[in-house]
């Protein structure tokens, strides 16, 4: 029996779908439509890790192995992506975002005008937020506090950062 090389036969199913994708790459709309709904699964799918990152420090509190496998699992994870995101992955689309910089708020503004930058920072905001819910954890444990108290400011700083780090300051206030 003769073997059909799809990939080689332009009357091959591979060959046909090829055509079709390349015609549609072929327009940069499409082309930023598909490039921005993967930056939109992946912006999910990082939203996931973190989140599963935050269950475990909500609710399994005195699992032995839930530091290390956040900090060495999520947060490095997640780090190793913010790296690809800045320095690895180009931007395919071919859409020419103006320059931003740090040092000015219209800067920043520019330079999350980019969905891949804007996703970079939002890996960046996840892994740290998760480094900060690891501390409170250490620190309200070290002070003897109790896990149910720990858990206004692990969802204060999931959703607001800094606003969880400074409830948590607050309360070990009490505490010491």
């Amino acid at each position: 029996t003769e073997k059909i090389c799809y990939a080689s036969n332009p009357s091959g199913i591979s060959w046909f779908l090829g055509v079709i994708f390349k015609y549609f790459l072929s327009d940069n709309r499409l082309k930023n439509l598909i490039i921005l709904k993967s930056l939109a699964f992946l912006f999910k799918l990082v939203s996931a890790i973190a989140a599963f990152g935050w269950g475990i420090l909500i609710f399994a509190p005195n699992w032995k192995y839930a530091n290390l496998f956040i900090i060495n699992g999520i947060v490095v994870g997640l780090s190793v992506f913010y790296i690809y995101l800045l320095f690895i992955r180009k931007d395919i689309s071919g859409a020419v975002y103006p320059k931003g910089n740090f040092t000015t708020l219209e800067g920043v503004t520019l330079l999350f005008k980019n969905p891949k930058n804007l996703l970079a920072g939002w890996v960046h905001y996840l892994a740290f937020d998760l480094m900060l819910g690891i501390y409170i954890k250490t620190e309200a444990n070290a002070l003897g506090i109790n896990h149910f108290i720990q858990i206004p400011c692990f969802l204060l700083t999931f959703l607001l950062g800094p606003v969880g780090l400074l409830a948590f300051i607050i309360i070990q206030l009490y505490f010491k």
